[in-house]
């Protein structure tokens, strides 16, 4: 009896996986038009997650400025409105922001974020550099590693900031929706066909 019952659970398993990768491999793909403008929010979401940590994490161990809080804190605050823009989540100040969502502006921010990042990155590199002539001329130089830490994800940043500046002056956001709207049309069509298909064989 326990074989024949795992035997019947081991058909039925392989019914349902049969069912569902029938039912996935018939389901609409994105062109490469959206896949790119998926790949380029991705990015944007992971350089700006660097940039925080990057901000974040020398709080922790050096000894800091209160102007250095201040521009930390500036920062990682801008680089969380911009996660938020692009993940699209539904708050009030971010999703009404024209400046946050045309790619022209968008671009500008990111530039600028980029910028004062570089920025930082090379004052903190002279000052650690100065304080560790000072006290110990023969020994390593961490602030290489640190503006190197800064520096990566900045320049990341940067240069999602000028793509979103070209597909800006592209008129490319037009294009972003539209593909938006093909691929939620024919996701609808393929969910409904699926319905009928289902009713159509309860009938039978």
């Amino acid at each position: 009896k326990q074989t024949s019952t795992r035997t019947r659970m081991n058909e039925y398993k392989a019914k349902v996986e049969d069912r569902r990768r029938k039912m996935l491999s018939g389901l609409p793909r994105r062109n490469c038009c959206h896949a790119l403008f998926i790949f380029l929010n991705m990015v944007a979401v992971a350089a700006c997650l660097c940039m925080i940590l990057s901000e974040v994490i020398p709080l922790f161990f050096v000894e800091q400025t209160l102007l250095q809080i201040t521009l930390r804190s500036y920062i990682t605050f801008f680089c969380l409105i911009f996660i938020v823009a692009e993940l699209e989540l539904p708050l009030p100040f971010v999703g009404s922001s024209q400046s946050l969502h045309n790619f022209l502006s968008k671009g500008f921010n990111y530039t600028f974020v980029a910028i004062v990042g570089l920025e930082q990155a090379q004052a903190d590199l002279v000052e650690e550099t100065v304080k560790h002539r000072s006290a110990d001329p023969m020994g390593i130089e961490w602030g290489w590693f640190h503006a190197l830490f800064v520096e990566v994800p900045a320049y990341i940043m940067f240069g999602t900031g000028v793509i979103y500046m070209i597909m800006g002056l592209l008129c490319m956001r037009r294009v972003r929706d539209r593909c938006r709207e093909d691929y939620a049309q024919r996701m609808e069509e393929y969910f409904e066909a699926r319905e009928s298909e289902k009713k159509s064989l309860l009938v039978k």
